[in-house]
């Protein structure tokens, strides 16, 4: 083989290598990256809480494979869940310690809120309506026992 083909056939092994190289490293970084699968959020009254999610945010009840009668889960997206744990004492939260849901109707979430007595703010009390740098609104309330949830009208781009 002439020196310039020698020289093209081993770039072009050095490229077939780097390549090969490179696409199973990413492979195995997608295997490795980790996605957001549920919440477990305490609650002194599963019916309650139950309802309110229901209610208010219009989640659709799962099977729970505990039937214990001390978790309610709940379908969140296409492969996410909320799970409700009953306990006998809560641990107190702030709104810094939330969960975050995206609304496609923030008015609608707001009249609801309002005509089903439930209050609503901006971050840490803040004024409403809450404006984030990137446009974002949100506003944060709780659940009838206390978790804090922001809500926010994200579009996902």
């Amino acid at each position: 083989m002439g020196g310039m083909k020698r020289f093209y056939f081993g770039l072009a092994l050095v490229v077939v290598t780097l390549g090969g190289v490179l696409l199973f490293a990413q492979a195995r970084a997608s295997e490795q990256q980790a996605t957001f699968d549920h919440v477990a959020v305490q609650t002194l009254d599963l019916e309650k809480s139950a309802r309110f999610y229901e209610d208010v945010l219009g989640l659709k009840r799962i099977p729970s494979p505990f039937n214990d009668g001390k978790h309610i889960w709940f379908q969140m997206g296409a492969t996410q869940q909320l799970h409700f744990d009953k306990v006998d004492k809560l641990t107190p939260t702030t709104d810094d310690s939330h969960m975050a849901l995206r609304v496609r109707d923030m008015p609608g979430l707001v009249e609801t809120l309002k005509a089903k007595g439930i209050r609503y703010q901006g971050y840490n009390g803040g004024p409403l309506p809450q404006t984030r740098p990137d446009g974002v609104h949100q506003i944060y309330f709780q659940d009838p026992s206390g978790n804090w949830i922001e809500a926010n009208d994200r579009k996902v781009e």
